[in-house]
């Protein structure tokens, strides 16, 4: 799948490293944000994830998919 510009924000902590997320997101054309917004695409959420971000992401309607949701959408 490519993203082709959907913005997606990470919160808690996921299998691997940060950075190898941003990446793969980046790789299949989405773009990489560090907090929620109106743009938000998706917000990833890992283990422990923070607070505010999740409430943020449910007071825009923002979609919350897990790790392993992200992954389906980019290889299948």
């Amino acid at each position: 799948m490519n993203f082709n510009n959907t913005h997606i924000v990470i919160t808690g902590t996921l299998s691997s490293k940060r950075d190898n997320f941003e990446d793969i997101i980046i790789d299949n054309g989405g773009v990489f944000k560090k907090c929620v917004s109106n743009s938000t695409d998706f917000l990833v959420m890992g283990e422990k994830p923070g607070k505010t971000k999740v409430e943020k992401a449910k007071q825009l309607g923002v979609p919350v998919i897990t790790e392993k949701q992200l992954l389906k959408k980019i290889y299948h």
